[in-house]
């Protein structure tokens, strides 16, 4: 089975999958699974402070969201499966659903640090 992984990575971290959670999953996924089994790309982003402030950056929900439909339509067969780390936790669940169709292409979510959960009164 293809799974694929989208990463949306946290709070000023490099682009693509950051420093902290990113490279260690990643590794650990394709150690496990194989690298043709188990792509994994991060989700290109600003990843600011004002963004986290905001519950969210939305371009990142918009972008994450152009990215699970991309991967749905070029791997229609696969298990798709969102990650996010500390604001790419808020980018990768809540906003993303404001750009997507009723039933979206994800099989399983992956939070590290979820922002929302630690500041529940932010604009998600």
């Amino acid at each position: 089975m293809l799974w694929f992984a989208i990463f949306d990575r946290g709070t000023t971290e490099p682009a693509p999958i950051g420093v902290v959670a990113g490279p260690p999953l990643e590794a650990a996924l394709k150690t496990a699974f194989g690298s043709k089994t188990f792509p994994f790309a991060g989700v290109d982003y600003p990843a600011s402070i004002p963004g986290f402030l905001e519950g969210g950056d939305p371009q990142g929900s918009a972008t994450m969201a152009s990215d699970l439909t991309n991967a749905a339509n070029s791997f229609p067969n696969a298990a798709i499966v969102t990650v996010g780390y500390s604001q790419g936790g808020n980018s990768s669940t809540i906003r993303p659903s404001r750009f997507l169709p009723p039933s979206p292409p994800v099989s399983t979510r992956l939070l590290f640090s979820w922002a929302a959960y630690a500041y529940p009164h932010s604009t998600n």
